[in-house]
């Protein structure tokens, strides 16, 4: 559900999703981002191909776990999609 959200709904944007977990309350674990990253490389779409079109300075990452970071953590700077 966050993976929809994030990516579709919120195109990207940290604040919106800093905003819909907050309202939830615990649900920002310690491994969130992890989580997050894994849901997203398991997810039956194409999530990646879309976030690199939209996105191409990501290209530039080079380790997952640094993608998961631009993506995912909302304590950190992010981009917005397309």
């Amino acid at each position: 559900m966050v993976l929809a959200l994030h990516m579709g709904l919120f195109h990207g944007d940290k604040t919106l999703l800093r905003a819909f977990l907050e309202s939830y309350g615990d649900i920002l674990q310690e491994d969130f981002v992890r989580k997050a990253m894994s849901f997203m490389l398991l997810f039956e779409f194409d999530v990646l191909g879309q976030i690199f079109q939209d996105a191409p300075q990501l290209r530039e990452v080079q380790t997952l776990a640094e993608l998961a970071t631009f993506i995912w953590d909302i304590g950190e700077p992010g981009f917005l999609f397309k």
